[in-house]
């Protein structure tokens, strides 16, 4: 039997490494939960931003539209019935509408695949050619 100063030593180390192990669980859990989140969102095309001023208010910076509806720019009184991308003109955030109210017809994508690329260019996103599982610490 170990004398009891060497007794509480070991009992404070395997205390400690119990501790370390909770706290990697923990870790491992949220680095699970946010992929599982990440993984759910779908790719909208919908970029948003803080509105300036507004606490806890976000507005779509930018959205990519099929040619599914006729959109009609109401500041500029025109219509168009096209793939499109929605934008956020400062006069269109003062005017009091919807900030992505306005849009300009597109000819650089004609399907969802296209979209997806073309928001990827619009802000020059580089998507790694190596697989990044390394980053939830899986293999």
């Amino acid at each position: 039997m170990l004398p009891s100063d060497k007794q509480r030593a070991v009992t404070e180390a395997l205390s400690d490494v119990d501790d370390s192990i909770v706290a990697w669980e923990k870790l491992v859990a949220k680095r699970q939960a946010i992929k599982q989140a990440i993984m759910q969102q779908p790719v909208t095309g919908k970029t948003r931003a803080l509105k300036q001023g507004m606490l806890n208010q976000f507005f779509r910076l930018r959205r990519y539209n099929g040619k599914s509806h006729e959109h009609t720019n109401h500041i500029e009184c025109e219509s168009f019935y096209d793939f499109h991308v929605h934008l956020a003109p400062e006069r269109y955030q003062n005017f009091g509408t919807r900030e992505d109210a306005y849009a300009e017809p597109t000819e650089r994508y004609s399907d969802f695949r296209g979209a997806v690329q073309y928001l990827i260019d619009d802000v020059n996103l580089e998507i790694s050619p190596q697989a990044q599982n390394d980053l939830f610490g899986e293999g």
